[in-house]
């Protein structure tokens, strides 16, 4: 994979698709001023060179199921840090995991229905092999999350 640099009109349309990735390719078009086949064309090579991984959905998590969500510090041991990352990866209660620096070198974002759940989770993340210590934060509101699209978009 080549990076090549990125030029304004590229960087207009990751913006722009960051946004909303469903906009069609004519409105992106007509939004940064090229052709629909020219704006298909950069999007392709954006793809290939490794700018796009690729297009997800963000949902939110319907409250019958996941009305708890926590986050998860984890200490572990360097060596097994790859088992760990895919047994924890393997975890569907796990939401998103992120490698950070500082006392802890996980932090597990964890959605679960209830606090008897999050207790059995977290047993089974504790019996993965090469788990120092776990700290757990119960979120109780988000105030503000900027990388969560506006409600009815």
């Amino acid at each position: 994979m080549t990076r090549r640099p990125l030029d304004a009109i590229d960087e207009r349309l990751l913006a722009l698709m960051s946004r909303n990735a469903r906009e069609s390719t004519t409105n992106l078009a007509k939004r940064v001023g090229l052709s629909r086949p020219a704006v298909h064309d950069r999007i392709r090579r954006l793809e290939r060179d490794g700018f796009i991984h690729g297009y997800t959905a963000i949902t939110s998590f319907p409250p019958s199921r996941s009305t708890l969500r926590a986050q998860v510090l984890v200490a572990l041991e360097p060596r097994y840090q790859e088992r760990i990352l895919e047994a924890m990866a393997g975890l569907g209660e796990v939401r998103r995991l992120m490698t950070v620096s500082g006392e802890y070198d996980l932090v597990a974002e964890v959605a679960v229905q209830d606090s008897g759940e999050l207790d059995r989770l977290l047993t089974r993340i504790g019996k993965i092999p090469g788990i120092a210590r776990t700290v757990t934060l119960v979120i109780l509101t988000a105030s503000l999350d900027r990388d969560r699209p506006p409600a009815g978009r």
